[in-house]
């Protein structure tokens, strides 16, 4: 929790500057930095909420790629290609999401996404080269 709040230029930091602080003057004068309780009540979504979610969010994970290997078990013929789809692109979108849902800014998020995009092509593009 409080690597979230130290990280510049997070939703936390962005947040921060944009809520005003009791008794700061509402015309455009300089602010003083707000309080912990002050984010939280005006936001609704505090790095507790963040890491629940993302916590949540690698449990649903988790039930995913369970689900999707007790349905491959009862598969009759089943190639490492076919296992690597059906476990490398689920685990991918979650491994987005679960980014995402951290708070990090655009300039963080836009790599990682990009690999994410680069290895569910690879992933879904590949042929086995059987005929």
């Amino acid at each position: 929790m409080r690597a979230l709040q130290e990280m510049p230029g997070s939703a936390i930091d962005r947040l921060r500057a944009s809520v005003p602080t009791q008794g700061a003057p509402s015309g455009g004068g300089p602010r003083s930095a707000p309080t912990e309780e002050l984010v939280g009540v005006s936001s609704g979504w505090t790095p507790t909420h963040a890491l629940w979610a993302g916590g949540m969010t690698l449990v649903f994970g988790l039930i995913v790629c369970g689900i999707t290997a007790w349905l491959m078990r009862r598969e009759e013929q089943l190639d490492s290609e076919k296992v690597l789809r059906l476990i490398g692109v689920p685990v991918i979108v979650i491994s987005a999401v679960y980014i995402l849902i951290l708070g990090y800014n655009k300039e963080q998020i836009t790599p990682v996404i990009g690999l994410f995009g680069t290895l569910a092509g690879y992933l879904l593009g590949r042929t086995s080269g059987k005929a």
